[in-house]
């Protein structure tokens, strides 16, 4: 055997038709020869558990008296035309439109702050719906669907 390959080079490429060959390795399609050379995900989930670990969160932060008093007398007219919405459409009142509201708020992120260890973590959202449930005893909102402690809201204001 030659170690520099200068018998083969030069050479056509040998062509096996319906030979022994050729029935026992068949000709592979182009679209299953190149699945051969995807790219792959080597140690599955190693990706994404990068991308959380690069994650950005902060912590929540603190508001001054006069912007948690600015918030509450919001949440109270949101309560009061919530309540009236509420009278309203089980009476069958065809104008009733439900109360529409923007709302910043901090979403804690459980996962970041397991990683970080540091603290409560998480993110600014800011959220433009409306408001389909008011609960004052457990002191939240749900506005389209996702559930607003009072606790975490920043900034709230009712749309007209």
């Amino acid at each position: 055997m030659n170690p520099n390959y200068s018998d083969i080079i030069g050479r056509e490429r040998p062509v096996h038709k319906n030979d022994g060959f050729d029935i026992r390795h068949p000709k592979m399609r182009r679209q299953l020869r190149a699945k051969q050379f995807a790219p792959f995900d080597a140690l599955a989930g190693f990706q994404e558990t990068v991308e959380e670990h690069q994650a950005v969160t902060v912590r929540p932060k603190l508001l001054s008296e006069g912007e948690r008093e600015g918030i509450n007398e919001t949440l109270l007219q949101i309560q009061e035309r919530f309540l009236a919405w509420k009278r309203d459409r089980k009476r069958g009142v065809p104008e009733n439109t439900p109360v529409r509201v923007s709302v910043t708020f901090f979403r804690r992120d459980k996962r970041q702050e397991a990683i970080h260890a540091d603290g409560i973590r998480g993110n600014t959202v800011r959220l433009d719906g409306d408001v389909t449930a008011f609960d004052a005893v457990s002191q939240a909102l749900r506005v389209s669907g996702v559930l607003v402690p009072f606790s975490d809201i920043y900034e709230i204001g009712i749309e007209l």
